[in-house]
Protein backbone atom coordinates (compact mmCIF):
# COMPACT_ATOMS: atom_id res chain seq x y z
CA UNK A 1 0.00 0.00 0.00
CA UNK A 2 1.32 3.43 -0.97
CA UNK A 3 0.48 6.07 1.60
CA UNK A 4 -0.12 9.77 0.92
CA UNK A 5 3.24 10.81 2.39
CA UNK A 6 5.35 9.45 -0.46
CA UNK A 7 7.03 11.74 -3.00
CA UNK A 8 4.79 11.57 -6.06
CA UNK A 9 7.68 12.39 -8.41
CA UNK A 10 9.12 8.96 -9.12
CA UNK A 11 11.54 9.99 -11.88
CA UNK A 12 12.60 12.73 -14.26
CA UNK A 13 13.00 12.04 -17.96
CA UNK A 14 15.17 14.45 -19.94
CA UNK A 15 15.91 14.30 -23.67
CA UNK A 16 18.17 16.38 -25.87
CA UNK A 17 18.81 16.75 -29.59
CA UNK A 18 20.23 19.04 -32.23
CA UNK A 19 16.83 20.75 -32.53
CA UNK A 20 13.46 20.88 -30.79
CA UNK A 21 11.85 18.27 -33.05
CA UNK A 22 14.62 15.72 -32.43
CA UNK A 23 14.52 16.27 -28.67
CA UNK A 24 10.72 15.92 -28.65
CA UNK A 25 10.84 12.65 -30.60
CA UNK A 26 13.46 11.23 -28.24
CA UNK A 27 11.49 12.32 -25.19
CA UNK A 28 8.25 10.82 -26.57
CA UNK A 29 9.97 7.50 -27.28
CA UNK A 30 11.59 7.43 -23.85
CA UNK A 31 8.23 8.02 -22.17
CA UNK A 32 6.46 5.47 -24.36
CA UNK A 33 9.09 2.83 -23.56
CA UNK A 34 9.06 3.47 -19.81
CA UNK A 35 7.46 0.61 -17.87
CA UNK A 36 6.01 1.33 -14.43
CA UNK A 37 3.79 -1.19 -12.69
CA UNK A 38 1.84 -1.21 -9.45
CA UNK A 39 0.69 2.42 -9.38
CA UNK A 40 -1.05 4.74 -11.80
CA UNK A 41 1.15 7.35 -13.42
CA UNK A 42 1.00 10.17 -15.95
CA UNK A 43 3.13 8.64 -18.74
CA UNK A 44 0.17 8.52 -21.14
CA UNK A 45 -0.77 12.12 -20.38
CA UNK A 46 2.79 13.30 -21.06
CA UNK A 47 2.85 11.47 -24.41
CA UNK A 48 -0.45 13.11 -25.37
CA UNK A 49 0.93 16.49 -24.34
CA UNK A 50 3.98 16.08 -26.57
CA UNK A 51 1.67 15.32 -29.53
CA UNK A 52 -0.38 18.53 -29.24
CA UNK A 53 0.01 20.86 -32.27
CA UNK A 54 0.72 23.80 -29.94
CA UNK A 55 3.60 21.91 -28.33
CA UNK A 56 4.91 20.76 -31.71
CA UNK A 57 5.01 24.34 -32.93
CA UNK A 58 6.34 25.77 -29.66
CA UNK A 59 3.29 27.99 -29.16
CA UNK A 60 2.02 26.34 -25.96
CA UNK A 61 0.94 28.53 -23.06
CA UNK A 62 -0.20 28.27 -19.46
CA UNK A 63 -3.84 27.75 -20.44
CA UNK A 64 -3.12 24.95 -22.93
CA UNK A 65 -4.23 22.05 -20.72
CA UNK A 66 -7.55 23.64 -19.81
CA UNK A 67 -8.23 24.63 -23.41
CA UNK A 68 -7.33 21.18 -24.77
CA UNK A 69 -9.00 19.01 -22.12
CA UNK A 70 -11.70 21.14 -20.43
CA UNK A 71 -13.19 17.99 -18.86
CA UNK A 72 -9.84 16.43 -18.06
CA UNK A 73 -7.44 14.23 -20.02
CA UNK A 74 -8.57 10.69 -20.86
CA UNK A 75 -6.44 7.67 -21.65
CA UNK A 76 -6.11 7.19 -25.46
CA UNK A 77 -8.22 4.38 -26.89
CA UNK A 78 -6.87 1.47 -28.89
CA UNK A 79 -6.33 1.97 -32.61
CA UNK A 80 -6.99 -0.40 -35.51
CA UNK A 81 -3.19 -0.72 -35.89
CA UNK A 82 -3.07 -1.99 -32.29
CA UNK A 83 -5.80 -4.55 -32.95
CA UNK A 84 -4.25 -5.76 -36.21
CA UNK A 85 -0.86 -6.21 -34.56
CA UNK A 86 -2.47 -8.08 -31.67
CA UNK A 87 -4.24 -10.67 -33.83
CA UNK A 88 -1.12 -11.25 -35.98
CA UNK A 89 1.05 -11.74 -32.87
CA UNK A 90 -1.45 -14.22 -31.39
CA UNK A 91 -1.71 -16.30 -34.55
CA UNK A 92 2.05 -16.31 -35.14
CA UNK A 93 2.63 -17.34 -31.52
CA UNK A 94 0.27 -20.29 -31.99
CA UNK A 95 1.93 -21.24 -35.29
CA UNK A 96 5.41 -21.04 -33.78
CA UNK A 97 4.45 -23.62 -31.21
CA UNK A 98 4.52 -21.41 -28.13
CA UNK A 99 3.58 -24.01 -25.46
CA UNK A 100 1.17 -21.59 -23.81
CA UNK A 101 -0.65 -21.05 -27.10
CA UNK A 102 -0.38 -24.39 -28.86
CA UNK A 103 -4.09 -25.01 -29.40
CA UNK A 104 -4.71 -26.19 -32.98
CA UNK A 105 -7.94 -24.17 -33.02
CA UNK A 106 -5.97 -20.92 -32.76
CA UNK A 107 -3.61 -21.53 -35.70
CA UNK A 108 -4.21 -20.42 -39.25
CA UNK A 109 -5.78 -23.09 -41.42
CA UNK A 110 -7.28 -23.45 -44.87
CA UNK A 111 -10.23 -25.66 -43.97
CA UNK A 112 -13.48 -23.83 -43.27
CA UNK A 113 -16.87 -25.47 -43.71
CA UNK A 114 -18.43 -22.26 -45.04
CA UNK A 115 -15.41 -20.86 -46.91
CA UNK A 116 -15.18 -20.91 -50.69
CA UNK A 117 -12.48 -22.94 -52.41
CA UNK A 118 -9.32 -21.16 -53.51
CA UNK A 119 -8.87 -19.15 -50.30
CA UNK A 120 -6.21 -21.04 -48.32
CA UNK A 121 -4.97 -19.84 -44.98
CA UNK A 122 -7.98 -17.72 -43.98
CA UNK A 123 -9.09 -17.46 -40.37
CA UNK A 124 -11.58 -15.33 -38.44
CA UNK A 125 -10.93 -14.07 -34.93
CA UNK A 126 -12.74 -11.77 -32.52
CA UNK A 127 -10.83 -9.24 -30.45
CA UNK A 128 -12.14 -8.30 -27.00
CA UNK A 129 -10.47 -5.24 -25.46
CA UNK A 130 -10.45 -3.95 -21.88
CA UNK A 131 -13.88 -2.37 -22.36
CA UNK A 132 -15.42 -5.70 -23.40
CA UNK A 133 -16.11 -4.55 -26.97
CA UNK A 134 -15.73 -7.16 -29.74
CA UNK A 135 -14.03 -6.46 -33.09
CA UNK A 136 -14.19 -8.98 -35.95
CA UNK A 137 -10.89 -9.71 -37.71
CA UNK A 138 -10.39 -11.72 -40.90
CA UNK A 139 -6.79 -12.87 -41.41
CA UNK A 140 -5.40 -14.24 -44.69
CA UNK A 141 -1.91 -15.71 -45.01
CA UNK A 142 -0.41 -16.51 -48.42
CA UNK A 143 2.98 -17.54 -47.04
CA UNK A 144 4.70 -14.18 -47.58
CA UNK A 145 2.09 -11.64 -46.47
CA UNK A 146 -0.50 -11.59 -43.71
CA UNK A 147 -3.53 -9.41 -44.47
CA UNK A 148 -5.80 -8.33 -41.62
CA UNK A 149 -9.26 -6.86 -42.21
CA UNK A 150 -11.22 -5.41 -39.29
CA UNK A 151 -15.01 -5.05 -39.37
CA UNK A 152 -14.98 -4.83 -43.17
CA UNK A 153 -13.62 -1.25 -43.00
CA UNK A 154 -9.87 -1.41 -42.24
CA UNK A 155 -7.10 -3.43 -43.88
CA UNK A 156 -3.41 -3.74 -43.05
CA UNK A 157 -0.79 -5.91 -44.77
CA UNK A 158 2.13 -7.37 -42.80
CA UNK A 159 5.13 -8.38 -44.94
CA UNK A 160 7.67 -10.91 -43.62
CA UNK A 161 5.95 -10.94 -40.23
CA UNK A 162 7.48 -12.87 -37.35
CA UNK A 163 6.80 -13.07 -33.61
CA UNK A 164 9.41 -14.40 -31.20
CA UNK A 165 10.25 -13.82 -27.54
CA UNK A 166 7.67 -11.07 -27.15
CA UNK A 167 8.62 -9.06 -30.24
CA UNK A 168 6.50 -8.69 -33.39
CA UNK A 169 8.63 -7.77 -36.40
CA UNK A 170 7.35 -7.02 -39.90
CA UNK A 171 7.95 -4.82 -42.92
CA UNK A 172 5.61 -1.93 -43.72
CA UNK A 173 6.14 0.58 -46.56
CA UNK A 174 9.68 -0.73 -46.99
CA UNK A 175 10.60 -0.13 -43.34
CA UNK A 176 11.17 -2.81 -40.70
CA UNK A 177 8.96 -2.25 -37.67
CA UNK A 178 9.35 -3.92 -34.27
CA UNK A 179 6.90 -3.88 -31.40
CA UNK A 180 6.96 -5.51 -27.99
CA UNK A 181 3.86 -7.70 -27.61
CA UNK A 182 3.39 -10.49 -25.08
CA UNK A 183 1.12 -13.43 -25.89
CA UNK A 184 -0.20 -15.99 -23.43
CA UNK A 185 -3.22 -18.28 -23.81
CA UNK A 186 -4.70 -16.08 -26.52
CA UNK A 187 -4.36 -12.93 -24.41
CA UNK A 188 -2.18 -10.23 -25.97
CA UNK A 189 -0.59 -7.51 -23.84
CA UNK A 190 1.35 -4.45 -24.98
CA UNK A 191 2.24 -0.95 -23.88
CA UNK A 192 0.97 2.14 -25.63
CA UNK A 193 1.27 5.74 -24.46
CA UNK A 194 2.81 4.53 -21.21
CA UNK A 195 -0.16 2.29 -20.35
CA UNK A 196 -0.62 -1.47 -20.47
CA UNK A 197 -3.40 -2.70 -22.76
CA UNK A 198 -4.78 -6.21 -23.08
CA UNK A 199 -6.71 -7.80 -25.96
CA UNK A 200 -8.20 -11.29 -25.94
CA UNK A 201 -8.00 -12.99 -29.34
CA UNK A 202 -10.98 -15.36 -29.57
CA UNK A 203 -11.92 -18.08 -32.02
CA UNK A 204 -15.44 -17.79 -33.47
CA UNK A 205 -16.46 -20.65 -31.19
CA UNK A 206 -15.22 -18.83 -28.08
CA UNK A 207 -16.86 -15.58 -29.18
CA UNK A 208 -20.19 -17.31 -29.84
CA UNK A 209 -20.19 -19.10 -26.49
CA UNK A 210 -18.98 -16.10 -24.52
CA UNK A 211 -21.08 -13.24 -25.92
CA UNK A 212 -24.58 -12.72 -27.35
CA UNK A 213 -24.97 -12.36 -31.11
CA UNK A 214 -26.11 -8.78 -30.70
CA UNK A 215 -22.57 -7.70 -29.75
CA UNK A 216 -21.59 -8.10 -33.41
CA UNK A 217 -23.85 -5.20 -34.41
CA UNK A 218 -23.79 -1.48 -33.76
CA UNK A 219 -26.56 1.11 -34.07
CA UNK A 220 -26.13 1.57 -37.84
CA UNK A 221 -25.59 -1.95 -39.15
CA UNK A 222 -25.85 -5.68 -38.59
CA UNK A 223 -22.64 -7.64 -39.18
CA UNK A 224 -21.91 -11.35 -39.41
CA UNK A 225 -20.63 -12.59 -36.02
CA UNK A 226 -18.60 -15.30 -37.81
CA UNK A 227 -18.24 -16.86 -41.29
CA UNK A 228 -21.48 -18.43 -42.47
CA UNK A 229 -24.20 -18.74 -45.09
CA UNK A 230 -27.15 -16.37 -45.29
CA UNK A 231 -30.27 -18.55 -45.21
CA UNK A 232 -33.03 -15.93 -44.97
CA UNK A 233 -33.33 -12.17 -45.43
CA UNK A 234 -36.51 -10.78 -43.91
CA UNK A 235 -36.31 -7.10 -44.88
CA UNK A 236 -35.88 -4.93 -47.96
CA UNK A 237 -34.51 -1.39 -48.39
CA UNK A 238 -37.09 1.09 -47.16
CA UNK A 239 -38.67 -1.24 -44.61
CA UNK A 240 -39.13 0.07 -41.08
CA UNK A 241 -38.05 -2.16 -38.21
CA UNK A 242 -38.24 -2.13 -34.43
CA UNK A 243 -35.36 -2.88 -32.09
CA UNK A 244 -35.15 -6.65 -31.65
CA UNK A 245 -36.83 -7.57 -34.95
CA UNK A 246 -35.09 -10.45 -36.76
CA UNK A 247 -33.81 -9.04 -40.06
CA UNK A 248 -31.59 -11.88 -41.29
CA UNK A 249 -30.84 -15.52 -40.47
CA UNK A 250 -27.26 -16.83 -40.68
CA UNK A 251 -26.16 -20.47 -40.65
CA UNK A 252 -22.80 -20.97 -38.95
CA UNK A 253 -21.32 -23.97 -37.17
CA UNK A 254 -24.50 -25.93 -38.03
CA UNK A 255 -26.56 -23.43 -36.05
CA UNK A 256 -29.15 -20.93 -37.27
CA UNK A 257 -28.63 -17.49 -35.75
CA UNK A 258 -31.30 -14.79 -35.81
CA UNK A 259 -29.60 -11.42 -36.36
CA UNK A 260 -31.74 -8.61 -34.98
CA UNK A 261 -32.15 -4.90 -35.60
CA UNK A 262 -30.21 -2.91 -32.96
CA UNK A 263 -32.80 -0.11 -32.85
CA UNK A 264 -35.97 1.37 -34.35
CA UNK A 265 -34.84 2.29 -37.85
CA UNK A 266 -35.34 2.26 -41.60
CA UNK A 267 -33.43 -0.28 -43.68
CA UNK A 268 -31.01 1.48 -46.04
CA UNK A 269 -29.09 -1.40 -47.65
CA UNK A 270 -29.34 -5.17 -47.82
CA UNK A 271 -25.86 -6.21 -48.97
CA UNK A 272 -26.35 -9.99 -49.11
CA UNK A 273 -29.09 -12.38 -50.17
CA UNK A 274 -30.07 -15.91 -49.17
CA UNK A 275 -27.40 -18.37 -50.28
CA UNK A 276 -24.48 -15.92 -50.02
CA UNK A 277 -21.36 -17.02 -48.13
CA UNK A 278 -20.06 -14.21 -45.91
CA UNK A 279 -16.94 -13.60 -43.83
CA UNK A 280 -17.01 -12.85 -40.14
CA UNK A 281 -17.42 -9.11 -39.64
CA UNK A 282 -19.05 -8.57 -43.06
CA UNK A 283 -21.68 -5.82 -43.02
CA UNK A 284 -25.00 -7.43 -43.94
CA UNK A 285 -27.63 -4.71 -43.46
CA UNK A 286 -27.35 -0.97 -42.78
CA UNK A 287 -29.90 1.30 -41.11
CA UNK A 288 -30.88 4.94 -41.00
CA UNK A 289 -33.30 6.91 -38.86
CA UNK A 290 -36.97 6.40 -39.55
CA UNK A 291 -37.08 9.96 -40.90
CA UNK A 292 -34.44 9.21 -43.61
Amino acid sequence: MVGHYYDSMLAKVIAFGRDRATARRRLWRALDETRLGGVDCNLGFLCSLLDLPAFLSGTHHTGLLKDTWPEGWRRPTLTDDDRASAVVAALLAARNGNPADASPWQSLGAWRMTTQLGRPGTATRYLRDDSGALTAATVADDGTQITVRLNDTYTQVFDAADWSDGVLEHTHAGQTEMRTIWVRNGSVSFWRYGNMHRIEVLTPEDALLGAPVETASDDVSVTAPMPGIVTDVRVRPGDTVTAGDTVLVLEAMKLLQDLKSPRDATVLEVRHQAGDTVDGGAILITFGSRDS
